[in-house]
């Protein structure tokens, strides 16, 4: 019979083994039903998503952990948009500035297009369904030399 402190080990690699084969996701989004969704679609997927309602608190996640594989950022929050905080994230890890996907909710901006093309960001269009979120994950995931099922495996 295994004692507590080997079950207790046991959990704590299985833990640490599940964060080696997942894909670290920062989300920046405020409407609720948005932040479900992503969950559902995202859910049992080899991810840990981390979400953040404005600008100011997905910077403090980013400055705690330093390190995500991939950012989703709503270009329309309610308390910042998401072209300050993507500018914020380049003063301070311009490394990041690779994983964005930006959400955007309706065209004609031309601000935020001209951005867009400037820094030649993938972009998912509100609303989408889950398999397409998966389909931009995957593709924004390759653009970095990884692999959807795997971070640890190149492709």
């Amino acid at each position: 019979m295994s004692s507590p402190l080997a079950l207790n080990e046991t959990a704590q690699l299985i833990s640490y083994l599940h964060l080696l084969s997942s894909h670290r996701v920062l989300l920046l989004e405020s409407d609720e039903g948005f932040i479900e969704m992503i969950q559902n679609a995202l859910h049992a997927k080899p991810f840990v998503l981390t979400t953040a309602k404005s600008g100011p608190e997905a910077l403090n996640r980013v400055m705690k952990q330093r390190e995500f594989d991939l950012i989703l950022c709503d270009m329309a929050t309610r308390h910042s948009p998401g072209l300050a905080f993507y500018q914020a994230i380049s003063r301070i890890r311009s490394h990041l500035c690779e994983r964005f996907i930006f959400m955007k909710g309706h065209h004609g901006d031309p601000e935020v297009d001209a951005f867009v093309r400037k820094v030649n960001g993938l972009v998912l269009w509100k609303p989408f369904e889950g398999h397409v979120l998966l389909e931009t994950i995957g593709l924004a995931l390759r653009k970095q030399g990884k692999n959807l099922l795997s971070p640890l495996a190149s492709v």
